[in-house]
């Protein structure tokens, strides 16, 4: 669902050429913690429609006619957003707030309108925009006299460093990409990615028409429905089935941190640890007991990750959504059930569709199982790209020094062809890797995490709350 609704968005969505907007600010370099603020007037019929794509660094409020219209605190992130009711014939003034932390700083906005005559007229931020260090009342008001305002500046077109190709792709790809970073948000860590994304925009889409739900989760759990219950090369490596390329994994962290967490070992000795908890069955045949331990990873390493994602991606947005299948009385009663019965007919969860049958429809019930929709979207695997590579020529990124740079940048230069196993799960692949890079230096820049790798700082600012892996520690308020 998720999938269709954004291909219909990039199917009414403008081309995307950017060369009609530039970057601005007041002058370069600018200042740190340097506030400003800019105006542009233009004129207009009746609109049919209307929106802006852009991006501010660091962050920037937008104002038509003197009504807050789009905000952005992630310059990664551009905004895509509906302008149109906001619009009037005649005279409109476009006003904005930008602010910059610290570093290079600029404001790239690209305005698209249709009238109802069926006319287009797009500009963008250039040096025909007023700027002004201060705002008097009523500064983003039609009616103000901006005549003392200077012109802005303009830095340079799209594509220039620091800031590459933001607006590049597709505008739809700014809705999906801003997703990951509301999930993050619900999550308060870096997790999924778009998986968690696609999950959090569908309970969104849920909410409008209802306030609980039911889902199924627990059920590949129980009954033996992910594809490691039932291949062999899963079944017989000696960790985790969900995440066999952890080798490729810990290529892309930098020497130091490896040295820090060493996460090979740190890994395999979870998996010994976890195994020895394991109930055993005296007398089982080798086979069947491995069966057991998957099975037993699953209900307590595995679904609690899911539960958890489920809880949060709900909840962030008001809907309450409940797991029948992990009622821990079915949890109990299928614990013991011989594999050969849940595999009934050689299918993933073969005995839950023979209890079914003539409950559910044939089509549901013969339905193949269909892992939960990532984003296939080429423009999304495009701006997670270009993030990338704006967070990789940004020497203030506190994810640099724990990857690999080359070995990242070299990820992100095949569009993530290299992970072309799933490394969490049967989906994350490339462009979710990606994903997952962006989102903890956003996790680190916005809750202001420092980490401490042997006395060595490395992050932004100071943490919001304390988190601690391996070595590896946020330090407390």
């Amino acid at each position: 669902m998720v999938r269709l609704l954004l291909g219909a968005v990039l199917l009414t969505a403008p081309a995307a050429g950017t060369q009609d907007a530039q970057w601005i600010w007041k002058g370069s370099p600018a200042r740190p913690q340097e506030r400003l603020f800019f105006r542009k007037s233009f004129e207009v019929g009746a609109v049919e429609s209307a929106r802006v794509h852009g991006t501010a660094d660091n962050r920037f409020v937008l104002y038509v006619n003197g009504q807050e219209a789009a905000r952005s605190d992630d310059w990664t992130a551009p905004v895509w957003v509906d302008l149109a009711p906001h619009l009037q014939p005649g005279k409109n003034v476009l006003a904005v707030e930008a602010s910059n932390d610290d570093g290079p700083a600029g404001l790239l906005l690209r305005f698209l309108i249709r009238t109802a005559d069926g006319k287009s007229l797009t500009f963008g931020t250039d040096a025909g925009w007023k700027v002004s260090d201060r705002a008097d009342p009523g500064w983003s008001m039609p009616t103000y006299d901006d005549s003392a305002w200077a012109p802005a500046a303009v830095l340079g077109p799209p594509g220039i460093a620091p800031w590459g190709d933001v607006l590049a792709g597709q505008p739809a790809a700014s809705e999906a990409s801003a997703a990951p970073r509301d999930a993050l948000r619900a999550r308060d860590l870096p997790g999924m990615a778009d998986i968690d994304a696609s999950l959090y925009l569908f309970c969104k889409e849920i909410k409008k028409e209802a306030t609980v739900g039911l889902s199924g989760e627990c059920a590949d759990e129980i009954f033996g429905g992910y594809p490691w219950f039932h291949r062999e090369d899963a079944l017989t490596v000696d960790t985790f089935p969900w995440s066999r390329s952890l080798a490729e994994r810990v290529r892309l962290l930098s020497p130091e941190l490896t040295a820090v967490i060493r996460p090979l070992e740190y890994v395999a000795e979870r998996y010994r640890q976890d195994l020895a908890e394991v109930p055993r069955l005296d007398g089982e045949p080798a086979p069947q007991a491995r069966i057991r331990e998957v099975f037993y990873l699953n209900l307590t390493r595995w679904m609690p990750t899911l539960l958890d994602r489920k809880d949060r991606m709900s909840m962030a947005v008001g809907l309450e959504v409940r797991v029948p299948f992990c009622d821990h009385r079915l949890v109990e009663y299928t614990w013991n059930i011989p594999w050969e019965l849940k595999s009934a007919g050689g299918r993933p969860k073969g005995l839950l569709r023979r209890a079914l049958a003539g409950i559910l429809p044939p089509d549901v019930l013969e339905r193949p199982k269909s892992p939960y929709p990532k984003t296939h979207n080429p423009a999304y695997l495009a701006a997670m790209r270009n993030r990338v590579r704006a967070i990789l020529d940004d020497p203030a990124s506190p994810l640099l020094p724990l990857v690999d740079a080359s070995a990242v940048r070299a990820l992100t230069e095949a569009g993530g062809e290299a992970m072309d196993r799933p490394w969490f799960g049967q989906l994350m692949r490339g462009p979710q890797l990606l994903a997952f890079l962006v989102q903890i230096d956003t996790w680190l820049r916005e809750y202001r995490i420092t980490l401490r790798l042997n006395g060595e700082s490395a992050g932004s600012g100071t943490a919001r709350r304390r988190r601690t892996a391996g070595r590896v520690t946020a330090p407390a308020p």
